[in-house]
């Protein structure tokens, strides 16, 4: 097993090691997790944890079964239908909050997960609620 070794200096003058383990793919996967309201590339992921990107992209795609771009998409939809579904904020802001520069981008990758926009998937999950609630009142 690699390990990498990282030498700290204390306040003291003294030296500290750091031992981080070959878990490369659990930690792109928190940096993921922690950025990906920001414009985050594969080169970002990588860089991260000191790995080519084609490196850091095969291992991801080894544990995970999609590679990383698809990873961050998938995050930032799933936090988006999250914004969708609970808030009332308009769907342009939605987008930017969860890493999108421009409304088209967000309207065509919540396309290609979901298979409808993002202002369809609102209608239909209050939809959902709605009949459910005057299901719930009629027993």
């Amino acid at each position: 097993m690699h390990k990498l070794m990282i030498v700290e200096n204390t306040q003291e003058g003294q030296h500290k090691s750091l031992n981080l383990s070959k878990d490369y793919v659990g930690r792109m996967n928190r940096f993921i997790r922690e950025h990906y309201m920001e414009n985050i590339s594969m080169m970002d992921v990588s860089a991260s944890v000191f790995l080519s990107s084609n490196y850091a992209n095969l291992r991801f795609t080894q544990k995970y079964g999609c590679t990383i771009s698809k990873y961050i998409t998938k995050c930032r939809i799933t936090e988006a239908k999250k914004l969708l579904s609970e808030t009332d904020l308009r769907v342009t802001r939605i987008g930017e909050m969860v890493g999108y520069n421009t409304r088209t981008s967000f309207y065509l990758a919540f396309m290609h997960i979901e298979g409808m926009s993002p202002r369809d998937y609102r209608k239909s999950v209050r939809n959902t609620f709605l009949s459910r609630k005057c299901t719930l009142l009629i027993m």
